[in-house]
């Protein structure tokens, strides 16, 4: 037990030191040197926990935005919106894109973590299935195949989207700026009318939602 109970500490020790360095320093610029010697810890340690520090780093991207879930997921005017999809899914996007737009040190972690291989097969999978909710089930090959290409396309934008906001420079409103990513980003959508009344009611429902992240990317309500 005491080496299990080691192991685990270890574990922990080494998370917790790559969440401080890819705060203070971003993704990029930590070196996995400096997650070992930051746990006090040894590179052997780090190859055995860690399949690389791209994996590492993608376990406290997810981390944050399960956090972020849990903060909101209970808010009445999200709650609001489960009778909407489309709603509901433009409200949670909504609240995570604006809080990249106001923290810097977060964009700049999640610019440079969120374009691997892994992360986009994961958001296209994920684009995929809230497609099928959103349009029904494909009942051919060909109409899975477009269902594939249109979750490969939002994927895609929404990661763009991650990956350039900390050189976006915004003229005018954020929230319009938003409006407008959201009316590129549901592609060829059937019932723009639809589309125009889930963005308003997301918004208004993401209106006095705020957020702070701590040096450790731990998200909470503010």
């Amino acid at each position: 037990m005491p080496s299990y109970r080691n192991g685990l500490e270890t574990q922990k020790a080494l998370y917790s030191s790559a969440r401080r360095h890819f705060f203070r320093s971003g993704y990029a610029a930590t070196s996995i040197k400096e997650i070992v010697d930051g746990a006090h810890s040894k590179l052997g340690l780090f190859t055995y926990y860690f399949e690389s520090k791209e994996s590492l780093a993608l376990q406290i991207f997810y981390e944050m935005q399960r956090d972020l879930c849990a903060a909101i997921s209970p808010l009445p005017q999200l709650l609001a919106l489960h009778d909407d999809a489309l709603a509901l899914e433009t409200a949670n996007m909504r609240i995570w894109l604006r809080l990249l737009l106001q923290e810097p040190t977060v964009a700049r972690f999640v610019s440079e973590v969120c374009a691997t291989k892994s992360n986009f097969a994961r958001q296209r999978e994920k684009r995929y299935d809230f497609c099928c909710a959103l349009y029904g089930q494909p009942e051919t090959p060909q109409e899975a195949d477009r269902m594939q290409l249109r979750a490969t396309l939002m994927a895609g934008m929404l990661v763009e989207m991650c990956r350039s906001i900390p050189m976006q420079t915004i003229e005018g409103d954020p929230e319009d700026y938003l409006d407008d990513f959201f009316r590129d980003y549901y592609l060829h959508i059937p019932d723009e009318e639809h589309l125009e009344c889930a963005i308003a009611r997301a918004r208004e429902a993401a209106r006095g939602v705020r957020l702070r992240v701590d040096d450790n990317f731990h998200v909470s309500l503010a």
